[in-house]
């Protein structure tokens, strides 16, 4: 299958649609799983090389050529000048690393690699306001894709469950839990699919997204993402409420089932129904009945972390390990990274590689409600009500959004595609201002 990627990606350069290329390439690294058994079994992986990476080149390097032969018009702003020195700062840090001796570099250097090439193509591609609808889509077909993955991994493939998370997330996770880094991106799908039902734009297919999204989302078993979810849900909701002028009819069904569901819920029947099917009863016990040992882990591995920034605040260079914890306070591993992606950056690159890492995360933030205020356009109140959640869930619980590449690429093509947007917008404004 990887060669078939990159043959499918050539042919697109080849007749000139680059913007085609990148979607494509957006939706292999979104729809497939991120778990490198399943990269070797479905030949991702060539002679140990992800060919997707090798396609990303590829399109790199025409874009290159292009610039030399001014078909690409290169932009620079100050917002690009944050992005440049949090990638100087990180091939500083590569050399301390090196001289250190550090034990990850190779699995430090590879993501910082990818987000060079991702920012760089995006910033300078994606031009067309209504490149963020068509990214939005591809995020939402790859997440499908994605969760019939998900879905028949859980159906024919516990056998392999071992091979495909490893001894220890298998102990940890049992086999009624499937779950990817992909799933993350459920928030974007799931909720942008439910805006075009409601808008009657191609129901039955987001429909259908929206279901698989949904099965596949509980099948994680993600606590913080469902949670997410419902809260983003809820305030879709309202929102649709507040700004519809007669009632919409639909949204107050679904709140009604919403409601009615959480009453059922609660009752013996139910509850029966639950405690004899070990799926749904796994998820009613994350929720419910199971102890919160995962985030006592988080909680002591993190307070080691912040202890070892305070010893060397400006951070010990890429591939240093990070070392991850009991709840009773004993070392437990060391890994590339802990939950936590700010204390991880931290501990790496310093405070000052964090911060610059960080004021990209606020700036993004910002930008969107910057654009939404200008052009009222929905899909970026839809981004305003999912991003914090995004954040919270990719940097606050996790490290996706760098050591995750479906979800670092979303993130970096986002943030890449909104400040050309937003630069766009004002330089429109000032030409219609000297008019």
């Amino acid at each position: 299958m990887g060669v078939l990627i990159f043959l499918t990606i050539a042919i697109l350069l080849w007749k000139n649609y680059f913007k085609t290329a990148v979607f494509f390439l957006i939706f292999t690294f979104v729809s497939i799983p991120y778990n490198y058994y399943i990269y070797n079994k479905l030949f991702i992986n060539v002679l140990g090389v992800d060919m997707r990476v090798v396609s990303l080149c590829l399109i790199y390097s025409l874009f290159i050529v292009n610039i030399f032969k001014r078909k690409v018009k290169i932009e620079f702003s100050v917002r690009d000048l944050v992005f440049v020195s949090f990638i100087l700062l990180a091939s500083y840090y590569f050399l301390l690393g090196v001289s250190n001796n550090t034990g990850f570099i190779k699995d430090d250097t590879y993501p910082i690699i990818i987000m060079l090439l991702t920012y760089s193509l995006s910033r300078n591609m994606l031009s067309d306001s209504k490149d963020i609808t068509k990214f939005l889509h591809v995020i939402s077909l790859g997440t499908f894709v994605y969760s019939l993955c998900v879905i028949f991994i859980y159906l024919f493939m516990k056998d392999r469950l071992v091979d495909i998370f490893g001894e220890t997330l298998f102990f940890w996770w049992g086999e009624e839990r499937i779950n990817f880094v992909n799933t993350t991106l459920i928030l974007f799908s799931a909720i942008f699919s439910l805006d075009n039902i409601l808008k009657k734009h191609k129901q039955i297919l987001f429909s259908v997204i929206f279901i698989f999204n949904f099965i596949a989302m509980f099948l994680s078993q993600n606590r913080t993402l469902i949670a997410s979810f419902m809260v983003i849900l809820v305030l879709y909701l309202f929102y649709k409420l507040v700004t519809s002028k007669i009632t919409n009819k639909k949204i107050t069904l679904v709140a009604v089932i919403i409601l009615i569901g959480l009453g059922v819920g609660q009752s013996q029947g139910v509850q029966d129904i639950i405690e004899k099917t070990s799926f749904i009863n796994n998820v009613y016990n994350r929720f419910f009945e199971e102890k919160l040992d995962t985030l006592n882990v988080r909680q002591v591995t993190n307070n080691n972390g912040l202890e070892k920034i305070k010893e060397e605040p400006l951070g010990y260079g890429i591939g240093q390990g990070v070392a991850l914890y009991t709840d009773q306070g004993a070392f437990y591993s060391e890994g590339t990274f802990i939950d936590n992606l700010f204390i991880t950056l931290g501990i790496k690159i310093g405070i000052v590689g964090l911060s610059l890492f960080t004021f990209m995360i606020i700036d993004l933030f910002i930008i969107i409600i910057k654009i939404l205020i200008k052009t009222k356009d929905k899909n970026y109140l839809l981004l305003l009500m999912i991003y914090p959640f995004f954040v919270l869930i990719s940097a606050v619980m996790n490290a996706q959004m760098v050591y995750g590449l479906p979800v670092m690429m979303v993130f970096i093509i986002l943030y890449a595609f909104c400040i050309k947007h937003y630069n766009l917008l004002k330089t429109k404004i000032r030409s219609q201002a000297h008019v």
